[in-house]
């Protein structure tokens, strides 16, 4: 039964990359990266407010009220994501993004909805 769900989630996270931040798509239509272009934060400031928007997509509530260090930690898994990125049908930041989206929909608080 895990391994369906984690395909599902596989499935919706780089489906969502494709869909969402290769630009085809308006902000206000994405279903999942609901954030303008393809974003490529170099800094945590500049990380926090998108993260906040998967963040809030996946666990319903905002990032700053969730234990301390969990922004950080998902900055630094995307940040670890896009530097091991070599080829494939997604560039470093999308596959970054769907590290993080992967992390948040495999987080146990998502479990409890």
């Amino acid at each position: 039964m895990m391994a369906t769900y984690d395909r599902l989630a596989i499935a919706l996270c780089v489906r969502a990359a494709e869909h969402d931040l290769r630009g085809a798509v308006p902000p206000g239509q994405r279903l999942i990266f609901a954030f303008p272009g393809t974003p490529q934060p170099a800094t945590r400031p500049a990380f926090a407010p998108l993260f906040d928007v998967l963040h809030r997509t996946f666990l319903g509530y905002p990032a700053a009220l969730a234990p301390a260090g969990r922004t950080e930690a998902f900055f630094a898994l995307f940040q670890g994501t896009a530097a091991r990125h070599r080829s494939g049908p997604l560039s470093a930041v999308e596959a970054a993004w769907v590290s993080v989206c992967l992390g948040l929909v495999r987080h146990p608080e998502f479990n409890t909805y």
